[in-house]
């Protein structure tokens, strides 16, 4: 039997050792600007802000914009890289990838340079506060230059 002040004194030790225990928080959600380009020119759609869990992926900004009537997201569809396992995007408002033409993550590389399409995959971006996602359709045409590379105009 433990004598009543050593109890009190035991009591209180693990009162005091619950107040130090913590526990883990939910992730907390950043903001993420994005918009929306269309190949090579400056414009832009106009950009709207959506909140996300801190370190989500594209998939995450996308399903949220698509749910903002600002962010001008009616629809998007992801395509399915088989070898390295990862997401792209596919569709935005129903204009979908043809040939090499399609939406590329961030900014296709200036011209003569080939996009190579994704560029990025939906996996590779990590939200955090104030990041820029752009997701931009790029149809720029593959030529054979006479030293047999390709080059985009």
């Amino acid at each position: 039997m433990i004598p009543s002040g050593r109890k009190l004194l035991a009591s209180s030790a693990v009162g005091l050792g619950l107040l130090f225990v913590t526990i883990p928080a939910q992730a907390a959600n950043v903001s993420v600007v994005f918009q929306i380009g269309i190949e090579q020119s400056a414009a832009h759609y106009p950009s709207c802000t959506v909140s996300v869990p801190a370190r989500a992926n594209a998939a995450s900004v996308l399903r949220a914009a698509s749910r903002r009537q600002d962010c001008i997201v009616q629809s998007y569809k992801l395509g399915y890289d088989n070898v390295l396992r990862k997401h792209y995007v596919l569709c935005i408002n129903l204009l979908c990838d043809a040939g090499d033409s399609g939406w590329y993550q961030g900014n296709p590389p200036p011209l003569p340079a080939c996009a190579h399409l994704p560029g990025h995959y939906i996996e590779d971006f990590r939200a955090r506060n104030g990041a820029v996602l752009t997701f931009t359709y790029d149809s720029r045409t593959k030529v054979i230059t006479p030293t047999g590379s390709y080059a985009c105009v």
